[in-house]
Protein backbone atom coordinates (compact mmCIF):
# COMPACT_ATOMS: atom_id res chain seq x y z
CA UNK A 1 0.00 0.00 0.00
CA UNK A 2 3.21 2.57 0.62
CA UNK A 3 4.58 1.40 -2.33
CA UNK A 4 1.58 2.66 -4.52
CA UNK A 5 0.64 5.84 -2.35
CA UNK A 6 4.38 6.88 -3.22
CA UNK A 7 4.15 6.01 -6.85
CA UNK A 8 0.43 8.04 -7.19
CA UNK A 9 2.37 10.73 -5.16
CA UNK A 10 5.47 10.93 -7.59
CA UNK A 11 2.76 10.69 -10.52
CA UNK A 12 0.95 13.78 -9.40
CA UNK A 13 3.95 15.65 -8.50
CA UNK A 14 5.26 14.94 -12.06
CA UNK A 15 1.50 16.29 -13.04
CA UNK A 16 1.52 19.21 -10.85
CA UNK A 17 5.04 20.05 -12.30
CA UNK A 18 4.01 19.93 -16.13
CA UNK A 19 0.63 22.25 -15.57
CA UNK A 20 2.76 24.30 -13.33
CA UNK A 21 5.67 24.67 -15.76
CA UNK A 22 2.45 25.36 -18.72
CA UNK A 23 0.95 28.47 -16.51
CA UNK A 24 4.34 29.80 -16.21
CA UNK A 25 5.07 29.65 -19.43
CA UNK A 26 1.27 30.61 -20.62
CA UNK A 27 1.61 34.09 -18.75
CA UNK A 28 4.97 35.16 -19.85
CA UNK A 29 3.11 34.62 -22.95
CA UNK A 30 0.35 37.10 -21.46
CA UNK A 31 2.79 39.59 -20.65
CA UNK A 32 4.58 39.56 -23.58
CA UNK A 33 7.84 40.27 -21.86
CA UNK A 34 6.67 43.77 -20.21
CA UNK A 35 9.33 43.67 -17.62
CA UNK A 36 6.57 42.94 -14.93
CA UNK A 37 8.29 39.87 -14.27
Amino acid sequence: DEEKELGIRLVIGICDEELGSRLVKEKEVKNGGDGNG
